[in-house]
């Protein structure tokens, strides 16, 4: 087999959407032309060596598990400044979930500082502790979110339920509106 030109065989598929490879795939659309929303949230978690919850990426390794630390290792140390510059040059929200800033003093700002700063967090229709967030945080960095189409979705009723919480009407439009407007950078 010439690895230049392999051999094409048709492989049995799923039939929930066509393959295509990823540099060839179209934009993304849902139903009536909507487009799809994302979040980028980076999570930092510190372990000592051989301690906490890691994926063993080869089961059994013996000590030191070089393989498995590495990985955790690059990422504190490279990955998740690279992800924090790229997002950043990028102007890209990016909330960052953070164990502690004692492991990182590198970091200019507590996580709750990063997080005013450009990261957003979304709010279900029925989560009433909202309010002690917006106590702590402010509402400019919450958004609403449905967790439709699953069955536990409060689907049709979402907007009308978190109309109901015990936030000020204020936060209210933030969380509806102004603050999904501000994250799209579109005018109010």
């Amino acid at each position: 087999m010439n690895v230049l030109h392999p051999i094409r065989a048709s492989l049995r598929q799923h039939g929930r959407y066509p393959y295509w490879p990823i540099t060839k795939a179209p934009p993304f659309r849902w139903p009536q032309g909507e487009g799809l929303a994302v979040y980028v949230a980076l999570n930092l978690e510190a372990y000592g060596f051989g301690e906490g919850m890691l994926d063993e990426l080869v089961p059994e390794s013996p000590a030191p598990d070089v393989l498995n630390y590495s990985w955790l290792d690059y990422g504190n140390r490279v990955g998740a400044w690279r992800i924090l510059e790229l997002c950043q040059s990028l102007e890209l929200p990016l909330t960052v979930l953070l164990v502690t800033t004692r492991l990182w003093p590198e970091l200019k700002m507590p996580p709750s500082g990063y997080f005013k700063r450009q990261g957003f967090a979304s709010v279900e229709c029925d989560e009433a502790p909202v309010k002690y967030v917006i106590d702590y945080l402010g509402d400019d960095r919450l958004v609403f979110s449905t967790d439709f189409p699953h069955g536990d979705s409060k689907f049709p009723k979402a907007v009308e339920s978190f109309l109901t919480l015990p936030i000020a009407e204020e936060s209210k439009r933030k969380i509806l509106w102004d603050n999904c407007a501000a994250y799209y950078g579109l005018s109010t």
